[in-house]
């Protein structure tokens, strides 16, 4: 029985294919083809792959060692004057933060908003900070990424 649906198959001189068998093969083609092609894919991207790699994680552990040094400065800060935005106090930030690339501004902020900052100085208002991509808040403080300052008005004291 099994040898008669074989020879139903397959007709020898004739080019008559069994559609399942020929759906078959290209399907397990195909499947060969793309893992030939991802393996290949890989030992040719894989040091670059690793190099970008490296360079993320190097990047993290930089930015994570310059926000705690900024942080430290930050808390030690207090040591310099009781009031955080006094004019000490942000001069002390402004030289803490000056040599750090990955570090844009730091500043200090109540319920209301952005009371000041070491680039800005002293708010005569506090700046709203509600305008924002994403915002994790932990232990240390709040992380705000892509924080929309246009269309915001801004009421910055004059430095003494």
């Amino acid at each position: 029985m099994i040898m008669l649906k074989i020879k139903k198959w397959i007709y020898f001189g004739k080019k008559k294919y069994n559609p399942v068998i020929l759906i078959f093969s290209l399907l397990l083609s195909g499947l060969f083809l793309f893992i030939s092609l991802e393996g290949i894919a890989y030992l040719i991207f894989r040091d670059r792959i690793k190099d970008y790699t490296s360079d993320v994680l190097n990047r993290a552990e930089s930015l994570m060692l310059q926000v705690d040094t900024v942080n430290a400065a930050a808390r030690s800060s207090s040591d310099v004057s009781s009031w955080p935005c006094s004019y000490e106090n942000l001069q002390h930030l402004r030289v803490v933060v000056w040599p750090y690339s990955l570090i844009k501004d730091v500043g200090y902020t109540s319920k209301i908003g952005l009371t000041c900052s070491a680039i800005w100085g002293v708010m005569r208002l506090p700046l709203s900070l509600d305008h924002f991509e994403k915002k994790i808040q932990s232990k240390e403080g709040i992380w705000l990424f892509g924080v929309a300052l246009k269309n915001v008005p801004m009421h910055i004291s004059p430095k003494k």
